[in-house]
């Protein structure tokens, strides 16, 4: 539903939306604001993740036809479409550090995956990970203060 009041006009990249540029970027500053907070919990289930992913690659999409569509852009909504790329891939790294944090937990401990990706961070193996408590401790704690 477009904005009541607004005289800009929707552009056709974005008639789906029917917005116009400036408002498309603003509700995606908003969206991308609230999941973030949602994510920096670290609870955020598989499903919820997933769907989140989806709005980061449709919206992203979206908004790089908008800046490529040969419109005539001011300076400022340029700058605004390229602040709310930063903010949609601010978001997805939130995500991934989230998932980080999650995949080992608090505790230090590790699961398979997470030992995969902590050794090859900080070229060991994932078997001499693996291979003592005291070695999944550290590395955890290690990553876990790096992805703080």
């Amino acid at each position: 539903m477009p904005i009541y009041g607004c005289k800009n006009d929707t552009p056709p990249a974005l008639a789906e939306q029917r917005f116009c540029v400036l408002h498309f970027t603003l509700t995606l500053e908003t969206s991308c604001s609230e999941m973030r907070r949602e994510t920096a919990l670290g609870n955020a289930p598989q499903e919820r993740q997933r769907e989140i992913m989806k709005f980061i690659t449709e919206n992203g999409e979206c908004l790089a036809r908008v800046a490529t569509s040969g419109l005539h852009l001011t300076d400022d909504l340029k700058a605004r479409i390229l602040s709310t790329f930063l903010t949609l891939m601010n978001l997805r790294e939130n995500l991934d550090r989230s998932n980080m944090r999650s995949s080992f937990g608090r505790s230090g401990t590790f699961d398979n995956e997470s030992a995969g990706i902590a050794a090859s961070l900080r070229g060991f193996s994932a078997s001499q990970v693996l291979g003592s408590s005291a070695s999944k401790q550290a590395l955890g704690g290690i990553l876990y203060d790096a992805y703080r």
